[in-house]
């Protein structure tokens, strides 16, 4: 949990950690309140971190739903990529219940915050069987072919082979 609550202060401006440990400054922050709040940040702020690790903690906060018949409002990182968002509309979770964290506080009755999920086959069939059904309603005015950029990555860079030999005659 700990580990979940520093990484969407990490991620975000909301800050939720102060909060929990009772600071007493709400006159000068912008608060709002929620009765049933998870954050949801990615563990590393990708695709990939998104879909594999961070889409499957939805299964847990469904499940808690059904078992409490409380509705859980998921916190996204304030300027998130649009495939965040894209992603949880074609999971169904409706718009109304997810507020990207622009206010300095928020305030919750219940917190929840599931854990990671390990990488394992029923989290990953779990998100199949939601993600697939949709893909054929999707609209898409895309071509055949995808390019994924990792011109900004600091590791796994695409290179070409000009840019290695030149490296490996330069080291």
């Amino acid at each position: 949990i700990r580990e979940a609550i520093v990484r969407h202060d990490r991620l975000s401006n909301t800050r939720i950690a102060p909060k929990l440990a009772r600071s007493r400054s709400p006159q000068t922050e912008s608060i709002k309140d929620i009765t049933t709040a998870a954050p949801l940040s990615p563990r590393y702020y990708n695709y990939y971190h998104w879909l594999i690790q961070t889409l499957p903690r939805l299964r847990y906060i469904k499940e808690y739903e059904l078992e409490t018949e409380n509705s859980v409002t998921i916190l996204l990182p304030p300027k998130s990529p649009p495939w965040m968002e894209e992603t949880l509309n074609i999971l169904g979770w409706p718009d109304q219940k997810i507020e990207h964290s622009t206010h300095t506080v928020y305030r919750a009755e219940r917190l929840v915050v599931p854990s990671y999920p390990p990488v394992h086959n029923s989290e990953l069939q779990w998100l199949r069987d939601r993600l697939l059904p949709q893909v054929d309603k999707i609209e898409t005015n895309s071509g055949p072919n995808i390019f994924i950029s990792r011109s900004n990555a600091i590791e796994r860079r695409i290179v070409n082979e000009r840019e290695v030999v030149d490296f490996l005659r330069d080291n």
